[in-house]
């Protein structure tokens, strides 16, 4: 409940809305149930390794060539 609470300050002071709906959560170094537990309480995604960011694959070794 704390960083829902965090997140809804933010909302109020910056004066922006945050679309829970298109967020997505990712873990490192976090239990996946631990994550789990997060996304259902933010109503938020999971993100999944690779992902996308900037247009640039991120998450695994990009010297592979099946990367």
């Amino acid at each position: 409940m704390i960083m829902k609470s965090m997140l809804r300050y933010f909302e109020l002071t910056s004066d922006l809305k945050m679309n829970f709906s298109i967020i997505k959560i990712g873990r490192i170094g976090v239990q996946v149930n631990k994550l789990q537990r997060l996304a259902t309480i933010l109503h938020c995604g999971i993100m999944d390794l690779p992902f996308r960011y900037l247009g640039i694959k991120l998450g695994r070794n990009h010297k592979r060539v099946s990367f």
